[in-house]
C-alpha cells in the first residue's frame, strides 16, 4: 500500500496541484514588477548576477546541521 501510494498517488497529486497553481495564478505582471530594482539594476531574464562558490552552500549546510542539534 505505501509503495503504491508513494509512486503513483503522490506524483499525480503533485502534478494536479502544480497544474491548478499554473491555471489559477495571475499571468500578467504589473508595472511594478517590470521596473528596475531599488539598487538601480535593470531586470535581466535568465541571468545569474553573481555566481556563488560551492563553499558558501557547504558552510550554510554545516551551520544548519550543527545549529539544529
Amino acid at each position: 500500500m505505501t509503495i503504491f501510494f508513494l509512486f503513483l498517488i503522490v506524483p499525480i497529486l503533485v502534478a494536479l496541484l502544480l497544474g491548478l497553481n499554473w491555471l489559477l495564478s495571475p499571468q500578467k505582471p504589473d508595472s511594478e514588477k517590470v521596473t528596475t530594482y531599488e539598487a538601480g539594476s535593470a531586470i535581466v531574464l535568465n541571468q545569474v548576477r553573481i555566481p556563488f562558490s560551492i563553499s558558501f552552500y557547504i558552510i550554510a549546510l554545516l551551520f544548519l546541521i550543527f545549529d539544529l542539534k
